[in-house]
């Protein structure tokens, strides 16, 4: 049991959490750096003209992979993974889950990596296929009214013959020089120091991607992509420049490759009231930049320390730290309390997400919230009353554990009080003044509701309720939920039930579970919707589920999140069958010699290891596995870094022979024994050091090919810059060696999502389902037509 108050920052006893190394300080990185890229040429004056058309023809053509790295820049490294290009045009999840990689308040780092892997975020300047298309078709219709050609087209058609004509005078040529980034300064509120920051990329590798679609030649696309255990992916530089002594140095590093983020002035403290004490000035209130502050991590995901910079002397001195030994850690945004003289810290060190109240140096006085559930997000603190208002779950008894709700505590950790109560999944949104709250709820089994309440829950009026009674009259049916026992018997999981409209009880029904193995969503959902690809397959003739696993989410406590550190490819397979065969007991109709399973994306892995890993492989009949990251070691670094867990190997420097050892027996020959011995000791010291080198080896899917027994559909796009190609590719080659009888579906032009052929390949899906578990062939080459 954990206390409600916390004196000191000492460890609480917590079943099967994952070994600390030390205390916990976490915060995002809201104030990184963005910088635009700008290309430099060494042309000479006479060639300006030309240089500039191609370069920015250049920009143009690599402005996608330009702009993940800007993503990449302006985040956390941790949550930098690649993305996809038009992600809003070719994927089909609802709008509502999208986005802006800034808005860091709402979106925590694990939300981030889904919507990055889904494919989900996009840039705001990336216009996409469309917004070209639609371009393109504004040009062709100015063209026909004026007859003249638009500057658009002039540009292009100038840096098309600036481009031939340097490609001669090159002899086909070309070289790619290293573009340079506008530093972006950062002045203390008092204007006495800056910080500034850079990040090397350079010497970093690269994947390719053929388009075979472009005309009339196929064109190769390459970008960089840093895979998980790389040597080279780019490292970042701090300096400050303190105005007072005109001092510029750099921030020295602790750790190899580490990273920085909440880069911040922390605000000077309000003076004490005093009718004799003079009125702080605003400098004075808004901070000095005698003090710098940030949070530096170490590659390894699993450290990281709050650090201080004396800009004056350049010391750095570190507040508090945190690590674990076998888990990631997630972090949440620093609060200050300027008129308190206090801050908030949000960590896991207990066990469980839970906000921690300190002095403005760091020094805690109490824990705000405590026991077993999950705080996740400040959404309001009122100094004035002391009191906090946060988003949490996981402490409403008899609920499902990923509800969510909005709570108020006093910052000493008393008074915890629920605002929105109601056995559902809760949107609430607290009025300015934090009396009242408008209350969204539904559940995947109960239609939308909302009502405002007042600043103690209580319902003031009821605002709407859904009305589903057209969708009854059409036939359409609510999903059902279930709660079950994960493959250890202890752990509740909770799930989601589809059936067909038509469903007969008295029936068999093959069941299909729909997966995703997280570990940062677990891949089932907890609010209400009316329609979805899941309802739409149920219509064929299966009942179709959604199985939580345990790892799969960081929504529970940190023991939970991190079961599958270390081992990112088998750790969800046990719970999605024990949770099927609960079903098959409760239920007769759930025909347990037929199972499907599918996904995309981490689902898409997922579901091919059900298949090939064995003793799943004789369970799981057919699987569609679309997208999938099936080789984690060729998928960006960040992914499997953070989730399966990077490992820093030491090796003994080698010591030459030459160089220091001539000096100290120069200086022994000389007779100084005081210098031979300090010599003697240092090089000691030196011989002592070790270098250390990253390493990485997440298993694949490919070496279970010779396991694969039944039915399995691979689906890729071949311009998935996201989920690189190779991945399933390297398993085709593999079953192919194993002799293995599989169907393939490649998607031609397309990304992650596939867009405008998400019809087709959802028609490829169902019939491979009907096929193998209904025994329905359909002969025909129209898909559209069914017998």
């Amino acid at each position: 049991m954990l206390p409600p108050r916390l004196g000191g920052w000492q460890d609480h006893p917590v079943k099967s959490r994952p070994k600390q190394r030390s205390l916990t300080a976490s915060a995002d990185d809201k104030e990184s750096t963005k910088d635009k890229k700008d290309g430099k040429g060494e042309q000479k004056e006479g060639d300006e003209k030309s240089r500039d058309g191609e370069a920015e023809e250049k920009a143009e053509e690599e402005h996608k992979v330009d702009e993940r790295q800007a993503w990449a820049d302006v985040v956390d490294e941790s949550k930098a993974l690649q993305l996809t290009d038009n992600g809003e045009e070719d994927y089909e999840f609802s709008k509502s889950r999208r986005y802006r990689p800034w808005d860091e308040e709402i979106l925590d780092e694990d939300a981030y990596l889904e919507s990055l892997q889904a494919g989900e975020i996009f840039s705001p300047q990336d216009k996409g296929e469309k917004g070209k298309r639609q371009e393109g078709k504004k040009d062709e219709d100015r063209k026909k009214k004026t007859g003249k050609e638009s500057d658009t087209e002039k540009k292009d058609d100038k840096k098309k013959d600036d481009k031939s004509k340097d490609a001669d005078s090159k002899g086909e040529k070309e070289e790619v020089e290293d573009t340079k980034t506008k530093p972006r300064v950062s002045w203390a509120p008092d204007s006495s120091a800056f910080y500034v920051s850079r990040r090397d990329s350079r010497g970093g590798e690269k994947l390719f991607l053929v388009n075979s679609l472009t005309k009339p030649r196929p064109s190769l696309e390459t970008y960089n992509y840093p895979l998980p255990g790389e040597t080279h992916i780019g490292f970042s530089e701090l300096y400050v420049f303190d105005r007072t002594r005109k001092e510029f140095f750099q921030v020295e590093g602790k750790w190899k490759d580490e990273s920085y983020q909440n880069l911040h002035w922390p605000k000077a403290p309000e003076k004490p009231k005093d009718e004799d004490a003079e009125e702080p000035t605003a400098a004075e209130l808004a901070g000095t930049g005698d003090e710098l502050r940030l949070v530096r991590r170490d590659r390894l995901l699993r450290n990281l320390e709050l650090c201080s910079i004396n800009t004056r002397n350049g010391e750095c001195r570190v507040i508090f730290d945190e690590g674990f030994v076998g888990a990631n850690i997630s972090t949440r945004s620093l609060r200050y309390l300027k008129q308190r003289n206090e801050m908030i810290w949000w960590s896991e060190r207990s066990g469980w997400g839970h906000f921690y109240l300190l002095d403005k140096e760091g020094k805690p006085k109490n824990a705000i919230t405590s026991g077993p559930f999950r705080a996740s997000r400040i959404v309001e603190v009122d100094q004035d009353k002391g009191l906090l208002y946060f988003l949490g779950n996981g402490r409403e008894a008899g609920e499902n554990i990923y509800f969510q709700h909005l709570y108020r505590v006093f910052l000493d950790g008393t008074g915890l009080t629920l605002l929105d109560p109601g056995n559902a999944n809760h949107s609430s949104t607290l009025s300015p003044t934090q009396r009242f709250l408008v209350d969204n709820s539904s559940r995947i089994d109960m239609a939308p509701v909302s009502r405002l309440c007042d600043a103690d829950g209580k319902t003031v009026m009821e605002l709407e309720q859904a009305d589903l009674s057209r969708l009854y009259d059409s036939g359409w049916t609510m999903p059902t939920t279930f709660k079950f026992k994960a493959a250890d018997g202890v752990t509740d999981l909770y799930g989601n039930m589809w059936k067909p409209f038509d469903f007969d009880p008295k029936k068999s029904y093959p069941i299909i579970a729909e997966v995703y193995p997280g570990p940062q969503t677990e891949g089932v959902s907890h609010s209400f919707s009316s329609s979805n690809g899941r309802q739409q397959l149920a219509q064929v003739g299966f009942i179709v589920v959604q199985l939580g696993h345990c790892g799969g989410t960081s929504g529970r406590s940190k023991a939970y999140h991190s079961y599958g550190y270390f081992n990112l490819r088998d750790y969800g397979l046990a719970d999605k069958k024990a949770g099927l065969e609960q079903l098959a007991e409760r239920h007769p109709y759930v025909d347990l010699e037929n199972v499907g399973i599918y996904g995309h994306s981490g689902g898409g892995f997922m579901t091919a290891a059900a298949l090939l890993r064995e003793p799943y492989n004789d369970f799981f009949k057919v699987g569609v596995s679309s997208s999938g990251n099936h080789d984690n070691n060729v998928y960006g670094r960040h992914w499997a870094e953070r989730y399966h867990g990077l490992k820093e190997v030491e090796i003994p420097k080698k010591k030459g022979k030459k160089g220091k050892r001539e000096e100290d027996t120069a200086a022994q020959e000389k007779g100084n024994k005081e210098k031979q011995g300090d010599d003697q000791k240092k090089e000691k010291e030196e011989e002592e050091e070790v270098a250390t080198k990253f390493e990485i080896d997440v298993p694949t899917n490919a070496e279970l090919a010779a396991n694969l027994k039944w039915h399995l559909l691979l689906v890729h796009g071949d311009m998935d810059n996201n989920v690189h190609p190779a991945g399933t590719m390297r398993l085709v080659d593999a079953l192919i060696k194993a002799d293995k009888r599989f169907d393939m579906l490649i998607i031609p032009g397309k990304r992650h999502g596939y867009g405008n052929y998400s019809a087709y390949f959802t028609q490829r899906k169902w019939e491979f389902f009907a096929e193998h578990l209904l025994g329905d062939h359909q002969p025909g080459a129209d898909i559209l037509e069914k017998e």
